[in-house]
Parts: structure tokens; sequence; C-alpha cells
């Protein structure tokens, strides 16, 4: 079982923190001391491919896996589903105009896996114009181009389009 969300440790396990994601047996529940993607921030959506190739990490984070420099695959990445390790094929460039508060929130592979669907607090993906929803390849990371919301907010305290749950059933997005 994979875990996310904003905790530093699991289990009680002396001298085996975790930052914001764990995997757990799921008889158990005891730690897996060897998956260690290390997030420096929450995650708040977690997806494994239905392959089990990859999992899919979403969240506050700027940095996966020990990156030296931030920003290094921030807010989305797919890891090793047996050690946490980053791929690092997979690498998306999620940005907020301004360096304003960015994130994503949710994320949604598509029924054949080859596209993975994005929300969140964010207004590019990719350099591409991306209010709050975009699409990537699975694969890479790079940006699709055919599914563009073009969500808005016209409400004058926050203007800032959220995401916070996308769903995919066949031919539609939710």
């Amino acid at each position: 079982i994979y875990i996310g969300g904003k905790f530093r440790g699991i289990g009680g396990v002396p001298g085996a923190p975790r930052r914001h994601a764990a995997r757990v047996s799921r008889a158990t529940a005891a730690l897996d001391p060897t998956w260690l993607p290390e997030p420096n921030d929450r995650v708040q959506r977690l997806v494994v491919a239905p392959d089990g190739a990859r999992v899919y990490i979403a969240g506050n984070f700027t940095a996966v896996g020990g990156c030296g420099t931030t920003p290094c695959h921030a807010y989305l990445a797919a890891v090793s589903p047996t050690t946490g390790l980053l791929d690092t094929a997979f690498d998306p460039i999620i940005e907020s105009d301004g360096g304003a508060f960015a994130s994503v929130y949710a994320v949604a592979l598509s029924q054949d896996s080859q596209t993975l669907y994005l929300g969140g607090e964010f207004d590019t993906v990719n350099t591409i114009r991306r209010s709050g929803a975009a699409a990537v390849d699975s694969a890479t990371g790079g940006a699709t181009t055919s599914f563009a919301p073009a969500l808005t907010d016209t409400n004058p305290n926050d203007t800032e389009v959220q995401v916070y749950d996308i769903q995919v059933d066949r031919d539609w997005i939710y």
C-alpha cells in the first residue's frame, strides 16, 4: 500500500523517517524500508500505473529523490514502484505565473494509460498555458495539446483556478 500526505515518519520505526510518502505491507502495515521517493513537501495524490511500472506522485513538493537543486521534478513525478527511485524520463515542467504558489492535487490516467490528466493550482505545463487542468504523456511528461479546458475563475477575491479532483471515464474527463 502506498501512502502520501504530510508526515515525517511512519510506524514509529527509529532511524527510518519518511518524508510525505511511504509504502507499507497490506497484511501488517510494516514499513518498506527500501521505498524512498523522498519528496520535500506534502503529497496530495498517488496513482499506480495499471501495469505496475510506475507510481505517480503529485503535490506541493519542489524536489523528489534527493535532487541537489530545486525545482527538480516539482509538483508531479514518477517513481519506481519497488524502490521509489525517480524515473528521470518523466519530467513535466509545472509553473504558476510570477513564481506564485503551485501544486498538483489530482491525477488520473486515461483508459489506455498513455495520458496522465492533472488538476491543481498552476498556470502552465511545459510552457503551454493550462490553468488548473492539463494532460501530459504518461511516459515522458510532455504536454499534450489536445486537452485544454481553459478554466477561469472570476471571483475578484481569488482568481486562481484550483482543481482538486479529476476522473476519467472512457471519453469523458470529470
